[in-house]
């Protein structure tokens, strides 16, 4: 009987070791470019945007040396109406002017940083997509 006894603990203990090495992945710690703002957010085309990113508190992997590509695009439409380098400071942080073309129709529009940088993506492959959004005003006069 003691033996039963002992060899219950024993084998929970070893079940415990041998399955401590299955357990959820781990997220790896993410490092994207920092939060996006834009002044002012409604603007006219031929007039200029100021875009904004905030320093990040990790160690961002740059693939263009340190330079983002931001785009400017319509909310619910894929199209790049217009794309432009960024030069970025080694903490993650940039401003920059952006001139909305002449040629952009009014609506509801975003600036986003697509590329320069290698995107951090949780256990389920979803990637940050850093964007701000702007609305572009009819031109004055219309």
């Amino acid at each position: 009987m003691k033996m039963r006894a002992l060899g219950i603990p024993v084998l929970g203990a070893a079940l415990l070791i041998a399955l401590s090495g299955c357990s959820a992945p781990q997220t790896e710690t993410r490092c994207d470019p920092g939060a996006l703002a834009a002044t002012p957010n409604v603007v006219a085309p031929g007039e200029t945007v100021t875009v904004t990113a905030a320093p990040v508190a990790c160690a961002i992997e740059f693939t263009a040396g340190r330079r983002y590509t931001l785009d400017l695009g319509y909310v619910g439409d894929s199209g790049v109406l217009w794309s432009g380098d960024v030069r970025v400071a080694a903490d993650g942080s940039f401003s920059t002017v952006v001139r909305i073309p002449r040629d952009v129709p009014p609506g509801q529009a975003y600036l986003r940083v697509a590329d320069g940088y290698q995107p951090s993506c949780d256990d389920t492959g979803a990637c940050v997509d850093d964007s701000v959004s702007i609305r572009v005003a009819a031109p004055a006069g219309q």
